[in-house]
């Protein structure tokens, strides 16, 4: 970023512009010296390798940087100044690590004098003590910041020239300043805000939460002034400022967006992002960059999640190429791809749906004109086996009624398949005159001829396996009542192979009722409740019953009939 752009920068005097430059490039140079000794740290077993190593390692790492300041110094018009002259003169009383391994060596000496047992747990307490470690490296870093305080003095003292400093007095002045202006901050108005903020830039201008306020104060950073002036005093802006626009687009999102569309949204973020960084935002690969498509990604998944006008989603679709072509967030593809793949599913649902419908609809057509079919049928047939009386009179009113039966019977097929896309045929309606319940339907709808040899096959196999899981159980049950010893494997064979047989008849009578009754065997309410009271009798009999056996025989005469009261209810029709 050139000066020549930076009007607010252009405006900072020179002895400042020195200086900063000084204090910039010892700071990272502190940076550099902590990182260096903190990796030696690591090398090191214990306290006793710190105590006997710190203090030169620290020195010998200090010394490269004190190097710099003598070629410094003579880039100043300094030129006859040595390492040696330089250290003892100028920076020796900045040099502040010495003091701290000096108590470090003090508290060494004492655990060597203490009880034997406990030097060995003290040392290493200690040598694993954050706070030890971070007084350390602290004063590393401070030390070899502070060279820059010394390359000042030497200047100062060698050249009699009056530099521009920031001092300790400057540094309290201005977190006096900040400390006044966060206590009275509800009370002063903004231009005194500013005043107070002023006054704390000229003391300090490395006081970080100044810029803060400047950026609360003036609602932004519309002309990026701020943030360069901050960048100039090595302070970075732009992680605040994301942090704010982070905050503002979450509660946006949490808001109710019902109403808003992709546009609309899209240009909220963009006036954040404009008022503050300019239109930095825009440059690929910028730290503003990165935020900005980050909270661009939050609001098409927002958008991506409850579309509310077609034309958000296909906008929704050309933003997300668009966005991925030009800084190739692979984030946007997939946003792209997912929305795709929605509509086709969804597309193909609908579909599948008309499909299925229409296919419903015709098998309940042909089901019911079947129905009709047979039972038209019947009633033929039972009519005629009727003796005839006044042959000529009743032949004519049997075709009255019939043709009324046929009538009516029709009109109430057309208005159950006009009123219902799926007509529920078990639901009861009231019995008019001439109109079929359903059980008479499927009555009517029986086959006449006798049954299949087929039929009676499967249920004589049905009685078999049905007999043979009563014997299975019968014998359990004798086991069980005779005290007999059994093994959870053997007990546990028995029950699955009574549940096999009892699967078996299932089937096999399944079969022979398809055979037999195609549209379901009517069980009537009646006949359960007289097999739930032979059950229920039997096992009271098998609980009073003094003899195993007769009570075992109890016992699995009830369990059979509950079993025959669910495979009935299995192939039961609806009453």
């Amino acid at each position: 970023m050139g000066e020549e752009k930076n009007s607010i920068v252009n405006k900072i005097p020179e002895e400042i512009k020195l200086y900063n430059t000084l204090y910039l490039k010892y700071r990272e140079y502190g940076k550099e010296a902590r990182n260096t000794f903190n990796k030696i740290l690591g090398e090191y077993k214990g306290l006793d390798d710190l105590v006997s190593d710190g203090f030169d390692t620290s020195l010998d790492i200090t010394k490269t940087y004190i190097d710099y300041a003598v070629d410094t110094l003579k880039d100043m018009d300094v030129e006859y100044i040595t390492e040696e002259n330089f250290t003892q003169k100028y920076y020796q009383k900045y040099c502040t690590f010495g003091d701290v391994f000096n108590n470090l060596e003090n508290q060494y000496k004492k655990i060597e004098k203490s009880n034997h047992d406990k030097i060995l747990k003290e040392k290493t307490e200690i040598f694993n003590s954050e706070e030890v470690r971070e007084n350390i490296l602290n004063s590393i870093e401070n030390s070899v910041v502070d060279i820059h305080e010394a390359i000042l003095d030497c200047v100062e003292n060698e050249t009699d020239k009056d530099l521009y400093r920031v001092t300790s007095d400057d540094k309290k002045e201005a977190q006096d300043l900040l400390f006044k202006l966060k206590s009275e901050s509800k009370l002063l108005r903004n231009d005194e805000k500013l005043n107070i903020l002023e006054k704390m830039l000229g003391s300090n201008p490395y006081l970080e939460e100044t810029y803060f306020y400047l950026l609360d104060i003036n609602k932004g950073d519309k002309n990026n002034q701020i943030e360069q002036y901050a960048n100039y005093f090595g302070i970075d802006l732009a992680k605040r400022k994301s942090e704010i626009i982070n905050s503002e687009i979450n509660k946006y999102l949490k808001g109710n967006l019902d109403n808003v569309g992709l546009k609309d949204k899209k240009e909220i973020l963009n006036s954040y992002f404009e008022n503050y960084f300019s239109q930095k935002y825009k440059q690929k690969d910028t730290y503003s960059n990165k935020v900005y498509l980050d909270n661009l990604n939050k609001i098409y998944k927002d958008t991506f999640k409850t579309p509310k006008l077609n034309e958000d989603v296909n906008e929704l679709i050309d933003e997300c190429n668009f966005i991925y072509e030009k800084y190739n967030d692979e984030r946007f593809l997939n946003i792209k791809n997912e929305i795709e793949k929605s509509l086709l599913n969804s597309k193909t649902i609908s579909n599948l749906k008309k499909e299925s419908d229409n296919e419903i609809k015709i098998e309940i057509k042909e089901e019911e004109a079947e129905i009709e079919k047979e039972a038209q049928r019947e009633y033929k047939l039972e009519s005629e086996r009727e003796e005839p009386k006044h042959d000529d009179q009743r032949d004519e009113k049997h075709d009255q009624k019939h043709d009324k039966h046929n009538q009516e019977h029709h009109n109430q097929h057309d208005i159950k398949i006009k009123s219902e896309n799926l007509p529920q045929i078990k639901n009861k309606q009231p019995k008019e005159k001439n109109q079929l319940t359903y059980d008479e339907y499927a009555v009517a709808a029986e086959p006449t001829q006798k049954k299949s040899t087929l039929s009676y096959g499967f249920k004589i196999a049905s009685l078999i396996f049905m007999l043979f899981s009563g014997v299975m159980l019968f014998d359990l049950f004798i086991q069980i009542l005779d005290n007999r010893f059994i093994y959870g494997r053997d007990l546990l064979l028995s029950y699955v192979t009574v549940g096999v047989l009892f699967g078996i008849s299932l089937v096999c009578n399944y079969a022979a009722i398809k055979k037999t009754h195609p549209y379901g065997k009517i069980v009537s309410n009646k006949s359960i409740l007289i097999r739930v009271f032979i059950a229920i009798i039997s096992f009271i009999g098998g609980t009073i019953s003094d003899k195993t056996y007769i009570e075992a025989f109890c016992f699995t005469i009830g369990i059979m009939v509950f079993l025959y009261i669910i495979r009935d209810c299995l192939f039961r029709r609806g009453e």
